[in-house]
């Protein structure tokens, strides 16, 4: 059985690289992106926000979908089942939203005052995909914390056994 000092060290070592290609990854990216990237993002975000009329029903509709479908994800956070279900039907929505985004080009008279489907998708990606993102991530951030615990669990059982039957052994040798 290994030492725990060992794993213990192996463990900070594998802390420090981590820290180090976080650190060299941010460095890049700062480099990349440059010292004005931050305020032209700003710019370009408030430029989308402002291009958007959100007094349209169907946009309404679309934001009050997203944040039903973050509550019903929270408010299944216990049920396996559930936050599955979910999960799958929101992977399929993320999926098939190049399609929901070309059929809404070819229709978005019948229901919106202006065309916001360009054909790379920016706005579908922006307000139907990432808001689903952000869900499916909660939900797997819920799997995690529900793993975890099994874990603890399972473990917990496991100490518990092995401490039984090492009093069932010690009593078995005083016996004999």
């Amino acid at each position: 059985m290994p030492d725990i000092d060992e794993n213990t060290r192996q463990q900070a070592n594998l802390l420090e690289v981590g820290e180090e290609l976080l650190r060299e990854s941010g460095r890049k990216l700062r480099e990349a992106a440059g010292p004005d990237a931050l305020r032209e993002a700003y710019e370009l975000w408030r430029g989308f926000v402002e291009a958007v009329d959100w007094r349209e029903p169907w946009i309404r509709c679309l934001l009050g979908f997203h944040v039903a479908t973050l509550v019903l994800a929270l408010a299944t956070r216990k049920s396996e089942t559930a936050q599955t279900i979910i999960f799958l039907a929101l992977m399929c929505l993320v999926f098939g939203a190049e399609r929901l985004n070309a059929l809404a080009r070819a229709h978005w008279r019948t229901f919106s005052a202006q065309n916001y489907f360009d054909e790379g998708g920016f706005f579908a990606t922006t307000i139907f995909s990432g808001p689903l993102l952000v869900v499916l991530v909660v939900v797997l951030v819920n799997f995690l914390v529900i793993m975890t615990g099994e874990m603890v669990k399972t473990k917990r059982a496991q100490m518990q056994r092995d401490r039984r039957r090492r009093r069932n052994l010690g009593a078995r040798e005083k016996d004999e």
